[in-house]
């Protein structure tokens, strides 16, 4: 939209091609190596660099209301970042060591997505959220934040759980996953 309003001239020319995925080989990288089979809770899954538009914060204090009300998971984030020191921090301080797990950068995040029981997405802004759709292609399902482009691709309610941009919000989109097996 903003091409063509600097470039009016082009309308008729521009168009919007998202970014394409080859969903067959995501499930061929997904089904390479079976990883996190040696926990038997919940397992809820988030792809992305760990910095502040990713919102691993809002990820961390949801972790930690999920926690309190009794649930057995383990969150755990794929990526890597200048957010992961003050990530760190924040598990200490919520004493979430045991239940948000840093797994840092990995060649293939697929097999991990596909182990997940629920994919979440806390991002703050995002352009076409490739990891959303890579976990959408897994059959995953997902809770995502309500950043600007995410109606892009999920249709609340149909798709996954588009909920507000906080920690009580996701708690409990992913409560609702985790509960109602009918819905996820």
């Amino acid at each position: 939209e903003n091409m063509k309003t600097v470039f009016p001239e082009y309308v008729d020319k521009c168009t919007t091609v998202y970014d394409v995925n080859n969903a067959d080989l995501i499930q061929q990288m997904a089904d390479k190596e079976e990883v996190l089979s040696d926990y038997d809770g919940i397992k809820i899954v988030t792809v992305g660099r760990y910095n502040q538009v990713k919102g691993y914060d809002i990820a961390i204090d949801a972790c930690k209301i999920l926690v309190d009300k009794g649930y057995n998971i383990r969150w755990y984030a794929v990526g890597e970042g200048p957010f992961r020191n003050a990530m760190e921090k924040q598990i200490d301080k919520l004493k979430l060591n045991d239940n948000f797990i840093l797994l840092g950068a990995k060649a293939n995040p697929y097999p991990y997505v596909k182990a997940a029981d629920v994919y979440v997405q806390t991002s703050r802004f995002e352009g076409f959220c490739l990891s959303l759709a890579e976990a959408r292609i897994l059959n995953k399902p997902c809770v995502t934040t309500e950043f600007e482009c995410v109606y892009n691709q999920m249709i609340p309610g149909k798709n996954g759980l588009v909920v507000d941009m906080n920690a009580q919000a996701v708690a409990d989109g992913v409560e609702r996953m985790i509960n109602d097996d009918e819905f996820r």
